[in-house]
């Protein structure tokens, strides 16, 4: 494959790539280095979008990223030989990179940026979510698949997700203060959870929220999330489920082990498609 850098202090960066094999031009993006930069990257609220609302940090940088890379991806379909056989632009990353590379899809899709031979496509690794709603950007999604390992927690970050974090948090700390001193003692120890507080924690998930200007109910914009999961902890053999982007929003944040930010990397959804693959051989 040919390939050609780009990024700046203003920019994710990213690289252009011709791949020969697939007749197809690739723009792949860099996702975050750390979870602090994960956690700065997801503090922001929705900003108008290609009819719709984006994530505004990540179509501030998704418009960035595209005006860096629009003339080497243009330059390479022209350029390549045989290129009338090139007519399909792949647009990917992981984490911060992937959901850039979605609001870059929704936009390639809804303003026409491409000639009208080239069809775009979008495979995005842990993407958060960063576009409401989905039906103004049916081209783009039925044209982006995403993928979700195990317990990764990113995929399910967002203002109205963490809103709904807090809320339940509430709800369990007023219910905390009818529980008796021995009963606190075995939530403590992890001994029992009273019916009380599972109910609370029921309740308090579907519970609607007051509307807030700029947090509308954000979702990855994707046909289908592939779920990476695995089947019991250690047994490294995954199956992959397919969910509904919208139902997965609204599920929520899910803080239930250890491995929600270790599952989150690069080397563990490598080693989960390395897996996967593996199965498939056998």
């Amino acid at each position: 494959a040919d390939m050609e850098y780009g990024g700046s202090t203003d920019s994710l960066r990213h690289m252009v790539v011709v791949d020969h094999e697939r007749k197809a031009i690739v723009l792949a993006i860099r996702g975050t280095f750390s979870i602090s930069e994960i956690v700065t990257d997801l503090e922001g609220y929705g900003v108008p979008f290609c009819g719709g609302e984006a994530h505004a940090g990540m179509a501030k940088m998704a418009r960035a990223v595209w005006n860096q890379a629009n003339e080497a991806v243009l330059a390479s379909f022209k350029n390549v030989p045989h290129s009338q056989e090139y007519d399909q632009l792949i647009v990917t990353g992981h984490s911060l990179g992937a959901g850039v590379a979605c609001l870059i899809t929704v936009m390639l899709h809804h303003e026409k940026l491409l000639p009208p031979h080239i069809h775009a496509k979008c495979f995005a690794y842990a993407p958060p979510p960063v576009f409401h709603p989905l039906e103004v950007a049916q081209s783009a999604c039925d044209n982006t698949v995403a993928f979700v390992h195990n317990s990764d927690v990113v995929p399910s970050l967002s203002v109205n997700s963490i809103r709904r974090l807090f809320a339940i948090l509430s709800d369990l700390d007023d219910a905390n203060k009818h529980l008796r001193w021995y009963q606190k003692l075995e939530v403590y120890f992890g001994v029992v959870i009273p019916g009380r507080l599972m109910e609370t924690v029921a309740k308090s998930r579907t519970k609607p929220l007051p509307p807030v200007k700029g947090a509308p109910v954000m979702a990855i914009p994707a046909k289908t999330i592939v779920w990476l999961k695995e089947q019991t902890e250690g047994s490294e053999i995954f199956t992959p489920l397919a969910c509904d982007p919208i139902k997965f929003a609204e599920w929520g944040i899910y803080i239930d082990n250890q491995k929600m930010i270790g599952d989150h990397f690069p080397a563990m959804y490598e080693h989960a498609f390395d897996c996967l693959l593996k199965g498939d051989d056998e």
